[in-house]
């Protein structure tokens, strides 16, 4: 699935955008979220040319943590 451009003629909520950097932030933070639990979907996320998420398939639920924490904070987590 692919979204582009979708708040792009909705002048009414661009008051209550904040900055871009934040925008985005957010929208990486709520990508993540819901990658976690579905880790036989890839999930990747671009802005323009820039790839900001990518998270291929896995097999375990720790190897979407690694991917999204690093290896030593998915390794001391506890299930």
């Amino acid at each position: 699935m692919e979204v582009k451009d979708l708040f792009f003629q909705h002048a009414g909520r661009k008051k209550f955008l904040r900055s871009a950097p934040t925008e985005t932030d957010h929208v990486v933070d709520t990508l993540s979220r819901n990658a976690l639990p579905f880790t036989k979907l890839s999930f990747r996320l671009d802005d323009r040319d820039k790839i900001l998420l990518s998270l291929p398939s896995v097999d375990s639920d720790v190897s979407r943590l690694s991917a999204l924490f690093g290896h030593e904070v998915a390794g001391s987590m506890i299930r």
